[in-house]
């Protein structure tokens, strides 16, 4: 999953983008489920070089990660970025962990949706997401049954993959 920035005048055209799509699902629409990328899951005590290089290898930007409290965070390469220009000479990604680097950018998906949810929906939460975020903030849906440990992310970037799922502008086949 790549990392997406966007700008004011950029994050109202992915909201009209994310609009058009969203009204090209069709009549049975496909489930959020079949759609979002399964997700790496980390633990809030790794060291961060060890979750950079796990989220390197499989070209993800954003990993999901459980508090002591139960609350889903998302542990992401903005927030190390973010760290990184505050600090002062030499570093050591060693010494840091996932959870202390939360502050520095945001961590909290932008709703959690179950699997079986139709993407069209899902869609529709990301629009209203994204109109509320500051500028340069990607929301991001965590997909999750609570009965199975399975988790998957959605986020802008992941709407390619639902094109296939989608009508084409018009009509749906049938109607006139």
């Amino acid at each position: 999953m790549s990392a997406v920035s966007c700008t004011a005048p950029a994050r109202f055209a992915l909201a009209e983008l994310l609009q058009i799509v969203g009204s090209r699902l069709s009549h049975q629409p496909p489930l959020i489920g079949d759609v979002a990328v399964p997700a790496h899951q980390v633990a809030g005590e790794m060291p961060v070089h060890a979750v950079l290089q796990d989220l390197y290898e499989r070209d993800f930007s954003q990993a999901p990660y459980r508090t002591a409290s139960g609350e889903w965070l998302l542990f992401t390469s903005e927030q190390v970025a973010r760290w990184l220009a505050l600090q002062d000479g030499p570093v050591d990604l060693g010494s840091v962990t996932v959870a202390e680097l939360a502050a520095f950018g945001p961590a909290t998906p932008a709703a959690e949706v179950k699997p079986t949810r139709p993407t069209q929906a899902a869609v529709d939460l990301l629009v209203k997401a994204l109109s509320g975020q500051p500028s340069g903030v990607v929301p991001v849906l965590l997909v999750r049954d609570r009965r199975a440990p399975e988790l998957q992310l959605f986020t802008l970037a992941d709407l390619p993959r639902a094109q296939p799922l989608v009508r084409p502008i018009g009509p749906a086949p049938g109607e006139a």
